[in-house]
């Protein structure tokens, strides 16, 4: 459908669509879209929205201030900051991590600690959940 409408795969991403008319950026996530259009055409975004409602069901959100867990801020004209800390807080709590929390140099020791480094970690740590986690980022 998308084809038809003069859409086509961003060369940046499979998730993102272009334009051939337009400086516009749709970026799918399975039933989220989100539209990013130049700053000097805002008058796509109607446009783009009454195409895909031709064919699908739209509910227009206004401006975005989150996406899939991204935090999405305008920092000036045409600049965006995007930022991950609420999914970041979110894996650290599921790890037990917190501030206080050390970090090691990587890459990381392949041998236990001896008795002079310290005694090697006795809590009970899912290594699956961390990398099911850390994928998500």
């Amino acid at each position: 459908f998308l084809k038809s409408q003069g859409f086509f795969v961003s060369s940046l991403s499979p998730c993102g669509t272009n334009h051939e008319g337009h400086r516009t950026l749709l970026v799918c996530y399975v039933d989220d879209i989100i539209v990013f259009v130049h700053p000097q055409e805002i008058e796509p975004i109607q446009w783009i929205l009454d195409t895909l409602q031709k064919r699908f069901t739209v509910t227009d959100e206004g401006d975005v201030a989150a996406f899939l867990g991204t935090t999405i801020t305008r920092e000036g004209e045409g600049t965006i900051s995007l930022t991950q800390k609420k999914s970041i807080d979110k894996i650290l709590d599921v790890l037990g991590l917190d501030e206080s929390s050390k970090s090691v140099p990587a890459p990381a020791i392949d041998q236990p600690p001896t008795a002079k480094e310290g005694t090697p970690p006795t809590d009970a740590w899912n290594y699956l959940t961390a990398i099911r986690v850390l994928l998500w980022l």
